[in-house]
């Protein structure tokens, strides 16, 4: 019986750390999602100012 036990622990030990490496990924891929949607709005931004002087120079 002891052993059944040991091994279940064991499995849930590993499921446990899948578990949160997926729960890690997720967290970074949002991270990352997020600066790089900041960082096209400022590109955007940008582009529109030069846009905009450009114009304003014509």
């Amino acid at each position: 019986m002891r052993k059944r036990h040991y091994l279940n622990d064991i499995r849930t030990h590993w499921i446990f750390i899948l578990f949160d490496r997926e729960v890690e990924k997720g967290y970074n891929l949002m991270v990352n999602e997020n600066k790089t949607v900041s960082m096209a709005k400022k590109t955007i931004q940008k582009m529109e100012y030069m846009n905009h002087k450009k114009w304003i120079l014509l």
